[in-house]
């Protein structure tokens, strides 16, 4: 049950840093966008270094953070990804980005790091922005993983 939720959690929040990283140009979209795809065909060692060089590019990108550590839950390390969505979560809570995404990100970060009070806080607040702006699919997404918080 534990491997689902962390399925699910990391299904969302992949899918989530792609969709700002395609909307938003940065200077690490197209490693991010690699790194997902090499990670999903189980390439490990290559979703790392393009990772790597992401950080490198821009080590204030919170989404780089955040998908380094579903990468790391993804390739079955999961006491690696703490210090990476931890660091994911300051920086975007220190920006005070305030977009669906993002705060969908937060939410789904704080879930996996057991922290199920303040994923339920940007976990409400992202379904809001997600049903304002029409994205009912994301809003489903955000509603099944604070569902599933529940029963934890």
């Amino acid at each position: 049950m534990k491997a689902v939720f962390y399925m699910l959690i990391v299904g969302i929040l992949a899918t989530t840093i792609l969709s700002v990283s395609e909307a938003n140009a940065g200077n690490s979209d197209n490693e991010l966008s690699q790194a997902v795809d090499a990670a999903e065909e189980g390439n490990c060692h290559k979703a790392f270094s393009l990772l790597a060089k992401a950080k490198k590019k821009s080590p204030e990108d919170y989404q780089v953070y955040f998908m380094t550590g579903t990468t790391q839950l993804r390739c079955g390390e999961p006491k690696q990804a703490k210090p990476y969505l931890e660091k994911g979560i300051n920086l975007a809570e220190h920006m005070a980005i305030q977009d669906r995404y993002t705060k969908g990100d937060i939410a789904t970060s704080y879930a996996l790091l057991g922290n199920f009070a303040k994923a339920k806080i940007y976990g409400e607040e992202a379904i809001k922005l997600f049903n304002e702006a029409g994205d009912t699919n994301r809003a489903n997404r955000m509603k099944a993983l604070l569902l599933d918080m529940r029963s934890r």
